[in-house]
């Protein structure tokens, strides 16, 4: 709508925008509260061992679930910009499963295979980690096609579509879980075999909820597989980076440290949810809207998401280092020990966000370049060297410091990227 329309009716203008902002914060406010909940009902029922064994499997399907995928899933967003044909969206999303099932192959083994060990280091038995890598394994194939076929309501702003389904499922997983609960048969296994058969069914309702969005041929374009490769293929290094990355504290406290600090590295990693919801709106939003703004327009708008965010992560810091009680409140009294842990903790994962919310609007405008990549890897990877010489990662604090500094490496190298792109965006890009 132009400047004029909006003067004229700025109702009408503003109304709609108004209800989809309002449909994304119920839809993903009722999703991660369920999910955030059973978290914390998981960490108050389960003991120190077995919420131990819960964080070291958390931490495999996040990097299990990254290195399936590949970046796949956003690369959707930014190859269906402003086309939502059938075919076109079938198309792309048929070649993004394509790839989803070689990298699944390539990962699958080598990762459960690292999964056994931790878990056999720490003195669990082979059978239980047997069954806690199969529900891994199939929780993560069928997450890749809940993406996959979340993208025909992410491009028509669908936010009702989108989450309803997510919050049902949602729903159902905790109250399997509480069921196990009071009748005494809670377990890891069981909580993990929950998640897969969640995932699984939520999986399959999703590409029958998009059958009517999309046309998906039987058998992969060569030109879209091509399309789709490009797009993800500068990125891949990146990706098997952060795949690792986003999970290192869990990986080096399992290697050092004992069952206790696996469990408290664990416990603060709830804490840290808080900033799911907002990164989830990096997807659903930021990344859109930065990828049809104009050339003209993308500076006050890319600096005013920046800036909103960082003020946003600055009060929640804050508030971490001058009151933890009311954090730490959460965890539960196996926990209150930690609570000195809060304010660093929340300060490594405002880093983290930022360093997401820059990524995702440099994902959207396609800035995609080789020395980039390289130049966030190894800068992270020169400071955990440093660290890993000099720090005793044996325990919750010195892993919590660990993850500032890293965390701290990846923002100031987006923060390079983006100067550096804004030197080399064309200037005709996006819509007038």
């Amino acid at each position: 709508m132009s400047t004029k329309n909006f003067l004229s009716n700025p109702l009408r203008f503003l109304l709609p925008k108004a209800k989809k902002l309002a449909e994304f914060f119920l839809g993903q406010a009722s999703v991660q509260a369920l999910n955030l909940l059973t978290g914390f009902m998981l960490l108050r029922w389960f003991d120190v061992e077995q919420y131990a064994i819960y964080t070291l499997m958390a931490g495999f399907q996040g990097t299990v679930g990254i290195l399936a995928e590949m970046g796949l899933g956003n690369s959707l967003v930014g190859l269906l910009a402003g086309r939502t044909d059938k075919e076109t969206v079938g198309g792309y999303i048929r070649s993004a499963k394509h790839y989803q099932i070689v990298f699944f192959l390539i990962a699958a083994p080598i990762m459960a295979a690292a999964f056994l060990w931790l878990f056999l280091r720490q003195g669990w038995g082979w059978e239980l980690g047997l069954v806690l890598a199969l529900a891994l394994l199939a929780n993560t194939f069928f997450l890749s096609w809940n993406n996959f076929y979340s993208v025909p309501f992410l491009i028509r702003h669908d936010m009702a579509g989108l989450y309803l389904l997510q919050s049902l499922f949602a729903a159902l997983r905790l109250g399997a879980c509480w069921v196990f609960h009071i009748g005494g048969a809670i377990s890891t296994a069981v909580v993990a075999w929950i998640t897969a058969l969640a995932t699984t069914a939520i999986g399959l309702a999703r590409r029958k909820q998009a059958l009517p969005f999309l046309e998906e041929p039987k058998d992969p374009d060569p030109e879209k597989n091509h399309e789709a490769l490009t797009l993800v293929r500068p990125m891949i290094p990146a990706t098997l980076f952060f795949a690792f990355q986003g999970q290192v504290s869990i990986y080096l406290i399992s290697f050092f440290g004992r069952q206790e600090s696996i469990a408290e590295v664990g416990a603060l990693g709830r804490i840290s949810q808080i900033f799911v919801m907002l990164g989830a709106f990096n997807g659903v939003f930021i990344a859109p809207q930065i990828a049809k703004t104009a050339r003209s327009l993308l500076a006050r708008k890319y600096l005013t998401i920046f800036f909103g965010a960082s003020a946003l992560c600055a009060f929640g810091t804050l508030g971490a280092f001058v009151a933890p009680q009311y954090l730490i409140w959460i965890l539960g009294e196996k926990y209150f020990d930690l609570s000195p842990l809060m304010g660093w903790l929340l300060l490594s994962s405002s880093l983290a966000y930022l360093t997401n919310v820059l990524f995702s609007m440099h994902s959207a405008r396609k800035w995609i370049f080789s020395w980039g990549v390289w130049a966030y890897i190894l800068s992270v990877l020169f400071s955990q060297c440093i660290m890993l010489l000099f720090m005793d990662l044996k325990t919750t604090y010195s892993v919590v410091l660990f993850g500032i500094y890293s965390n701290a490496a990846s923002f100031l190298v987006q923060v390079v990227w983006g100067f550096y792109a804004f030197s080399r965006e064309p200037s005709t890009h996006g819509t007038p």
